[in-house]
């Protein structure tokens, strides 16, 4: 059973919303990834609440232990009434239509001063609505499922589960015999019209432990070794046992996915931790955890949602825990990113997800990098991302460029730059100069080699970062590396010094002079040489000749305006392959190539380091460049110098 139709008008932060078949649906008719964005108060839970409802009001008419009785009635799940009414309306409702197969069933929330009629001629296929006569009370309807053996079977053997924002594991230091836990599983024995599971679900780590102990079990049960090797019981069936053991490799998968790292899963003695499950790392040959109780929150949490679903699918019909790709249902997460780092948000959830290709999953997030990941994942074809409260369907993953840009960003500067944020700190507490920094390894450079031969800046005392490729640089990590720095009270100032190419970074640091960030940190974009030269980068700053100057090989620097963009020189001299940069006032370093030279084979093309370094090194035809328009840049590092930081 899925969800194919829905509409909600005036509830809570939602005034018209409607989604329908068509979106929810895939062209080979297989449900897509639901994802409802929008800021807090947009009504993303108010949407998941109609839906959640709908399967306990449905659910409830067919089960006996769904939700608790109340004298010859029952208690609700969601409350209705005037706390559901959009502020200046006088009425709100929510319809939600779910189908399996060739059946449909429904559900209506009324609330307030509509009429059954108007309703109808809001949205016309509400079949429901034939057999209720118009009421100006507020009340809830749902198709009758009691005697619907095929919705009977549907529930049961299929995963519907809702994890709300207020989910949680315990921790596994805490003493639980020390807390009061209200467990939501019971060991009661099944009935008849027992469902005997929760659709909403806030903790499951330790039903779904004993859960993968069952199927650790049922894996080993039919095998047995002796001096001639492994063999299976002659009372079981080959074929079962060879099924079973893929069960197991089903959640070693998850658990691998979860941890990224390659995972086996063993048994731990009699009183070892809470859990009989430990976690070997089959790469290292090595204890990875001595129990599943020492995963981390985020990892517990996803390790409870993804496992749950096959547990709630396999209590029936084993076969579902071998095969996830059978798996159907409806799973809603609120909040899907709670408690995970930016890594199992952005590169382990969106593969868990596509493990389960059958089940509906409508999900909320405020997650620039689950976003990136999931649209990194799955083709922009197959995933539904919803704007609310408007309900727009946000139609490219290239509106989420910026999303992967900060993922990347952030967990460069935070993880591959650490070396480089080290370097740093460790330079500043060197001296109490005013220190230098630059985007690229061939700045510094430039800036060293100008401050020498421009005798009027002589005077001034400053120390450059000075550094190869050993450290990785570049305008977003130098930006946000000041960001970082200053936060730390420091004596030195420290002047980061940007190239002009890039619009963000002229927005952010070239709008004037120079640009104070706090405790002695300053930031600028190097100064527009003239009007015909202001988008440009440090070698621009080199006069035409000096900038063509060529090495001992006949090498140096092309500008990109110098070929047509088919790659073809103006001059009809070269030709080069960085056809992206041909037309441009860029740098091409690289690729550049003599007509004669059919083949290709000789670049002519001086790289900007090799460039940068005869100029520091004063090599042959390097030594007398003309450096008057870095006085420029100069001049605002001597007026950084002479500001009086507040």
């Amino acid at each position: 059973m899925y969800l194919q139709n829905i509409y909600i008008e005036n509830m809570g932060a939602i005034e018209k919303f409607k989604l329908t078949h068509s979106q929810l649906f895939t062209s080979d008719n297989t449900p897509k990834p639901i994802i409802l964005v929008g800021k807090n108060g947009s009504g993303k839970t108010t949407l998941l609440s109609s839906i959640v409802d709908a399967l306990y009001e449905l659910s409830n008419d067919c089960f006996s232990d769904v939700l608790p009785k109340s004298g010859m009635g029952y208690k609700y799940f969601k409350l209705s009434g005037s706390r559901n009414i959009r502020v200046h309306n006088d009425f709100a409702f929510s319809y939600v239509n779910f189908s399996k197969k060739e059946g449909f069933y429904e559900y209506l929330d009324k609330n307030g001063n509509i009429s059954i009629e108007e309703i109808k001629l809001k949205f016309n296929c509400l079949n429901i609505l034939h057999d209720i006569p118009n009421t100006d009370k507020n009340f809830k309807y749902a198709s009758k499922t009691n005697e619907d053996i095929d919705f009977k079977n549907d529930f049961l053997i299929n995963s519907y589960c809702y994890f709300p924002s207020d989910r949680y594991e315990l921790p596994y230091w805490i003493n639980k015999g020390a807390i009061e836990i209200s467990e939501q599983f019971s060991d009661e024995l099944g009935f008849a019209n027992y469902l005997d599971k929760d659709i909403l679900i806030r903790k499951s780590l330790n039903q779904v432990k004993n859960w993968i102990l069952d199927v650790f079990l049922d894996s080993k049960v039919s095998i047995y070794s002796n001096d001639k090797g492994l063999h299976v019981k002659e009372s079981e069936n080959i074929g079962n046992a060879i099924a079973l053991s893929q069960s197991i490799r089903n959640i070693e998968e998850i658990i691998s996915n979860i941890v990224q790292r390659k995972i086996s899963i063993q048994l731990n003695y009699r009183g070892i931790g809470q859990s009989r499950i430990k976690l070997f790392d089959l790469e290292n040959q090595c204890e990875f955890v001595p129990s599943l109780d020492n995963l981390s929150a985020g990892q517990s949490t996803l390790l409870g949602i993804f496992c749950t679903i096959i547990q709630y699918s396999d209590r029936t019909n084993l076969n579902k825990s071998i095969h996830l790709q059978d798996i159907e249902g409806i799973v809603i997460i609120d909040e899907v990113d709670l408690h995970l780092h930016i890594e199992l948000q952005h590169d382990v959830l969106p593969n868990l997800i596509k493990l389960f290709p059958k089940v509906q999953f409508i999900i909320t997030t405020h997650s620039p990098f689950f976003l990136a990941g999931i649209s990194k994942t799955f083709y922009k074809d197959d995933i539904l991302i919803i704007n609310m409260p408007n309900g727009i369907e946000i139609q490219s993953i290239d509106d989420f460029s910026e999303f992967t840009k900060a993922y990347y960003l952030f967990t460069n500067v935070t993880n591959d730059y650490k070396t480089e944020l080290d370097k740093l700190k460790a330079t500043i507490e060197s001296s109490n100069k005013p220190l230098i920094l630059t985007e690229g390894k061939t700045d510094w450079k430039h800036l060293k080699s100008a401050k020498r031969s421009l005798e009027n800046y002589n005077g001034l005392d400053i120390d450059f970062l000075e550094y190869e490729d050993n450290v990785k640089m570049g305008s977003d990590p130098l930006s946000k590396m000041i960001e970082s720095i200053k936060n730390i009270p420091n004596n030195r100032k420290i002047i980061a010094i940007f190239d002009r190419d890039e619009d963000l970074i002229l927005n952010k640091y070239g709008e004037e002079p120079f640009k104070y960030l706090g405790n002695n940190v300053y930031a600028f974009c190097i100064p527009k040489v003239s009007n015909n030269l202001d988008q440009i980068s440090i070698e621009y700053y080199y006069s035409e000749e000096n900038l063509k100057t060529l090495d001992k090989q006949g090498r140096r620097l092309f500008c990109g305006s110098e070929f047509h963009t088919s790659g073809n020189s103006i001059d009809n001299g070269y030709q080069t392959k960085e056809k992206n940069k041909a037309g441009k006032r860029v740098i091409i370093d690289s690729n550049v190539f003599c007509d004669t030279d059919r083949a290709q084979e000789n670049s002519v093309a001086l790289s900007k380091n090799n460039f940068a370094e005869n100029i520091l090194n004063m090599e042959e035809g390097f030594q007398h460049f003309d450096f008057s328009n870095f006085s420029k840049i100069f001049d605002v590092v001597r007026m950084i110098i002479n500001h009086e930081s507040l």
